[in-house]
């Protein structure tokens, strides 16, 4: 085989390589989530959504509506609750303000989780992240140890609250 034919098809193989990177067939998985112990001073807690407002209840923002929400205190899950989190970023995100972020629960945090979410009836979660609430999700399955949240706004709050908690910043 001369030199040019070797060439060619050197050249033919790095082409196929390069098509199946452009077009998705072969991607490079994403580097998973680093998870971190919450920095000191940061808080994350998660509250149950109280449907009407009651004496003991908190009164917080929605971060999509903007209306108010109430919130069952005290909170179902605080920052001694969780053993790590992380923030998850997708390879190709559906749109450009879409954000994950993952939570570990500690033992005694996943007790709470388990038997808050054991038999799942609809009832909504709100993640508070540095006394601001972040995230409202619907729980459809029974939550243990660990969970992602996603989510995000055109205000990119979201993100940013993550990337601080997780970023220590």
């Amino acid at each position: 085989m001369n030199d040019l034919n070797k060439r060619r098809i050197l050249g033919g193989m790095l082409l196929t390589f390069l098509s199946l990177t452009t077009i998705g067939c072969w991607k490079i998985p994403a580097a998973q989530p680093v998870p971190v112990p919450v920095p000191p001073g940061m808080r994350v807690e998660i509250y149950e959504l109280d449907p009407t407002e009651d004496p003991t209840s908190l009164t917080a923002v929605h971060p999509d509506t903007g209306k108010p929400i109430f919130l069952k205190s005290p909170p179902l899950i605080a920052t001694s609750d969780v053993a790590t989190v992380a923030e998850i970023v997708e390879e190709n995100p559906p749109h450009s303000e879409s954000a994950a972020f993952q939570i570990n629960l500690n033992t005694a945090g996943a007790t709470k989780m388990t038997q808050a979410t054991a038999t799942p009836n609809g009832q909504e979660l709100v993640l508070v992240l540095n006394g601001s609430t972040v995230a409202v999700a619907k729980v459809m399955m029974p939550i243990g140890a660990q969970m992602v949240i996603t989510g995000g706004n055109e205000s990119g709050d979201f993100q940013r609250k993550i990337a601080a908690l997780t970023q220590g910043k």
